[in-house]
């Protein structure tokens, strides 16, 4: 999820996002809101795709964040509610397999 060399304790002390949001993320239990994503992206200028899997593909990180940055509010909360139902989905497919 994040580097390695950071802590749990580190990034809520950097970032001032909750222990207990970045647990429920290395547990696979919730997914980063769209404005945790953001900061830690902002502040430690790791590409999305690999805060939420570990790859660090940077041009489909690019690509996500431009298309992110160019929506309203409102399509912003909406893509964000899709990219969560679209990870549970995932989880559920792989819990089949």
């Amino acid at each position: 999820m994040l580097s390695n060399q950071l802590t749990t304790t580190t990034i809520t002390n950097e970032t001032k996002i909750s222990r207990s949001n970045i647990n429920d993320w290395i547990r696979g239990d919730k997914l980063p809101s769209s404005k945790a994503l953001i900061t830690l992206y902002e502040h430690y200028k790791l590409p999305i795709s690999y805060i939420l899997t570990g790859d660090n593909n940077i041009k489909e990180s690019k690509l996500l964040i431009d298309i992110f940055s160019k929506l309203d509010d409102t399509n912003k909360q909406i893509a964000e509610i899709e990219l969560k139902r679209l990870y549970d989905l995932q989880k559920i497919k792989k819990v089949e397999h």
